[in-house]
């Protein structure tokens, strides 16, 4: 028998006697539902479901789900700046191993980024932030923090009376000025916030029913130098991630170590005054709980200011500023067991009002390190002499 003119609908019983005549050119990748009348030119990878949209004549405000097509020639010139919309006209806070304890305090026409220095307590102006900075000027701000995660500095600031959290540092394009932007619409105003190392933004709503909120991933959210943007992240009805009964503190700073004896680092919120010292666990953002410790020795103190500062080990170490000026304090012997913890003033401090701390979480201890004495002297003096001399002679010369 001679082959059929065309394919088949369906395979014969048994092959053909002969070949065809001629070979297709070259077997298409998958077969087809129905024969074609002529073999393809060359295989198709594999059939699309539609055809491509045209490219658009200028960039999407954000970037499209899949790619587009590409265009079917180069451009006679590159493009002036990138496609993608950048997130914030804020640079960076100059974070480093060695970086010390900043305050935001209050000043006439605003508020001033200062330094602590660690010797003497006193401060040095480092930014100037006025009122009229953003586009959308702000009356008051406070609850700062810089995120380990874009180095930026973050805070809870009021304009028009409402809260937002804002990010501000030296203009990305006049690195001469200062920038402010608002990043989203706060469910309260506060004077207690931080980040923590996961790039989260913790505040306290301290009003009659004591409540925490918890801003993920706010490195991604997109700044607007006004407060009526339309796309500015709307979070004022924001449900709290916890409610506790607790007392007022002045600042919280976020500490990760075992307070709980699970022979691993969990992550804590951490804030003090009048002698309370509040903590709250969470994990992931979710799972919370609280403990109320009593402080010693008692300072009826308010500490508008806390820092987080690591060791060498790794280890976090956490210091307040008490407002009044008594003197800047190591926070240490967190017991949630026996609910206490205990205060060591390490240097003196001014006397501050309308502030708040923020620190780069990863720099170093910048004070001398603090240890508890032992409750009894040694039955025996010491072999050798201790690797570093007091800080102060002993009041009397020992036995």
């Amino acid at each position: 028998e001679s082959p059929t003119a065309s394919p088949s609908s369906a395979p014969t019983d048994a092959p053909t006697e002969s070949p065809t005549d001629t070979p297709t050119e070259s077997p298409t990748a998958v077969p087809t539902d129905t024969p074609t009348d002529a073999p393809t030119e060359s295989p198709t990878v594999a059939p699309s479901d539609a055809p491509t949209e045209a490219p658009t004549d200028a960039p999407t405000s954000v970037p499209t789900d899949a790619p587009t097509a590409p265009t079917e020639a180069p451009s006679e010139a590159p493009t002036q700046a990138p496609t993608e919309t950048p997130v914030t006209n804020a640079t960076v806070f100059p974070c480093n191993l060695s970086t010390p304890p900043l305050q935001v305090i209050g000043v006439a026409g605003g508020y001033e980024v200062k330094i602590l220095d660690v010797l003497n307590g006193t401060y040095t102006d480092y930014w100037t932030l006025p009122f009229s900075l953003p586009a959308s000027p702000y009356t008051k701000m406070n609850a700062v923090g810089i995120n380990p995660i874009d180095s930026i500095a973050y805070g809870i600031a009021r304009s028009g009376g409402l809260p937002y959290l804002v990010r501000f540092g030296p203009n990305v394009n006049n690195a001469s000025e200062m920038w402010m932007e608002y990043v989203l619409k706060a469910p309260s105003w506060s004077f207690a916030g931080t980040t923590d190392i996961h790039g989260n933004f913790h505040v306290l709503d301290q009003a009659e029913s004591p409540a925490l909120y918890t801003f993920e991933d706010i490195h991604q959210l997109i700044g607007y130098p006004t407060t009526g943007a339309a796309l500015l992240t709307d979070y004022s009805a924001m449900v709290p991630s916890y409610t506790y009964l607790g007392p007022q503190v002045s600042d919280i700073v976020p500490l990760r170590a075992d307070l709980e004896g699970t022979s691993s680092k969990q992550d804590y919120l951490v804030g003090a005054g009048y002698s309370k010292v509040l903590v709250i666990g969470y994990t992931n953002n979710t799972d919370h709980d609280h403990w109320v410790l009593t402080s010693s020795p008692s300072y009826n103190d308010a500490y508008g200011a806390a820092w987080n500062h690591r060791d060498l080990a790794g280890d976090d170490h956490l210091y307040f500023s008490a407002n009044s000026g008594s003197g800047v304090y190591e926070l240490v012997d967190i017991d949630l067991t026996l609910l206490t913890a205990t205060m060591v003033q390490l240097l003196p401090s001014l006397v501050t009002s309308n502030n708040d701390g923020m620190n780069c979480l990863l720099s170093v201890v910048p004070f001398t390190p603090t240890y508890a004495p032992t409750g009894l002297p040694s039955e025996a003096p010491s072999e050798a002499p201790t690797a570093v001399p007091t800080e102060a002679p002993t009041e009397s010369p020992t036995a």
